[in-house]
């Protein structure tokens, strides 16, 4: 997805509140901090993301928290809907570029709420969502392939494999 497109998404983005059974899909609030410090110190949750790096609370994740603020990447924080607590987030990327139309979908949770349906609660109410958007026509996802319960998940959501490389199994859902 372009640029121009993504900040199209970014402003359609930009007022969400969502509600569904168990869960606020909302934008990120000063309290979230703590929560999303626990995902990405987490190593499980690092390792099937893919990612190596395990944040302490330094420049690296203050910099990230700010590109979350500054709504620089499409951040979506899940809370709770009893208490507004953080349980994790979904990423709307706009990689890769040759994909003109499509975003990439990212999930995480903290980890006392994965595996429990909380994940597909809240991707699917921002599938629905994202059904309404002026510029997302195609989205993507990607898991390792040893991340069982992310490649179930994408299943589940209607997702088709479109192949794997280097471990990593891609998908595309068109809206």
């Amino acid at each position: 997805m372009n640029i121009v497109k993504y900040d199209v998404l970014k402003d359609e983005m930009k007022a969400i509140h969502l509600e569904t059974a168990r869960l606020l899909i909302r934008n990120y609030i000063d309290t979230d901090e703590d929560g999303y410090l626990t995902i990405f110190q987490d190593e499980k949750s690092m390792a099937m993301d893919g990612d190596k790096v395990i944040m302490k609370k330094n420049d690296i994740f203050y910099h990230r928290i700010a590109m979350i603020k500054d709504r620089e990447l499409v951040f979506l924080s899940l809370a709770d809907k009893v208490n507004n607590s953080f349980i994790g987030y979904v990423l709307l990327n706009k990689y890769p570029e040759e994909q003109n139309d499509a975003i990439t979908l990212g999930c995480s949770l903290v980890p006392e709420y994965q595996s429990k349906g909380y994940g597909f609660e809240a991707l699917k109410g921002i599938l629905s969502e994202l059904k309404n958007s002026m510029v997302v026509k195609r989205i993507l996802a990607n898991a390792y392939v040893y991340n069982k319960p992310s490649l179930g998940l994408i299943n589940k959501l209607g997702f088709t494999s479109i192949g794997t490389k280097d471990n990593e199994e891609f998908f595309i859902l068109d809206i």
